[in-house]
């Protein structure tokens, strides 16, 4: 399941290590390639929206490599501001 979401721009060599795919092979797709069966979609949903709202948010989410194992994630992202309004 491919969730809308932020195209990947950079990978480092750890993300590499631990999902098996290069920067050339994501670059422009989203995280939601890593998606899958056991993959809980209401819980990513909730997350993007918590995101899109400028809200703070974390989530424990099932992923899966290139070569198809699986693997538990745990994703915490916090609002950036660059300016004094807080936006």
């Amino acid at each position: 399941r491919k969730a809308p979401g932020f195209p990947i721009v950079h990978v480092n060599d750890s993300w590499v290590r631990l999902c098996g795919y290069s920067l050339e092979e994501v670059k422009g797709n989203t995280l939601g390639m890593l998606q899958g069966p056991e993959t809980d979609a209401s819980e990513v949903d909730c997350f993007m929206r918590q995101v899109r709202n400028d809200e703070p948010s974390a989530m424990t989410v099932i992923n899966y490599k290139k070569s198809g194992e699986r693997f538990t994630n745990f994703v915490r992202a916090y609002p950036l501001s660059s300016d004094d309004s807080g936006r």
